[in-house]
C-alpha cells in the first residue's frame, strides 16, 4: 500500500508539473503585454510624426530667412526627441521578443533607464514648444508647433504608463 501511495503521488506530481508547464508561456507573455500596448501606441504616433516632419520641411522650404530659424529650431526639437522615442520603441520590441530570462532582464534594465531619459526629453521639448508659441509670427507655423507639442504630450502619457507598468512588475528606482 505504501508503494501504491508513492506511485499515486508521483503520478499526481507529474500531472501537476505538466499542467503548469502549459501555462508558463502565457504567464511570461502577460508581463510583456504592457510593452506590446506601448509599441502599438508609439507606432500610431509615428504616422503623426512623419506628417509633422513633412509639414516642417515644407514650411522651411517656403519660409523667409528671418522665419526659417524658428522653424528649424522646432523641427530639430521634434525630430531629436522623436529619435529617442524610436530607440525606446526598439527596446520595447526587444522586450516583447526576449525569450530567455537573462535577455529579458538586460533589456528591462536598459528600457527603464531609457524610458526615464525619454520622459525628460519629452518634457524639455514640450516646454520648448510652449515657450516658443508666443514667438510664432505666422499662424501657419503655429499649427505645426502646436500639433508637435500635442503629439509629444500624448507620447509622454504612453511613456509615463510604461514607467508605471515597469515599476509595478519589479521594484525599481525609476519613478513615474
Amino acid at each position: 500500500m505504501h508503494r501504491e501511495f508513492q506511485l499515486a503521488i508521483r503520478s499526481f506530481s507529474l500531472s501537476l508539473v505538466t499542467a503548469c508547464t502549459l501555462y508558463v508561456p502565457a504567464v511570461q507573455g502577460a508581463d510583456r503585454l504592457p510593452y506590446a500596448t506601448c509599441v502599438y501606441e508609439l507606432e500610431q504616433y509615428a504616422e503623426t510624426s512623419t506628417t509633422l516632419e513633412n509639414a516642417y520641411l515644407s514650411l522651411i522650404a517656403s519660409a523667409s530667412d528671418e522665419e526659417r530659424f524658428n522653424i528649424y529650431r522646432n523641427y530639430n526639437r521634434l525630430m531629436g526627441t522623436w529619435q529617442q522615442v524610436e530607440f525606446l520603441q526598439t527596446l520595447l520590441d526587444l522586450a516583447v521578443e526576449a525569450t530567455s530570462h537573462s535577455d529579458n532582464e538586460e533589456v528591462r534594465s536598459t528600457l527603464g533607464d531609457h524610458a526615464q531619459y525619454v520622459r525628460w526629453e519629452l518634457d524639455n521639448a514640450i516646454d520648448g514648444f510652449e515657450d516658443n508659441s508666443f514667438d510664432a509670427r505666422q499662424f501657419t507655423h503655429l499649427w505645426v508647433d502646436e500639433s508637435s507639442r500635442s503629439l509629444l504630450s500624448n507620447v509622454r502619457i504612453t511613456v509615463n504608463r510604461l514607467l508605471v507598468d515597469y515599476c509595478a512588475a519589479a521594484p525599481c528606482a525609476v519613478g513615474p
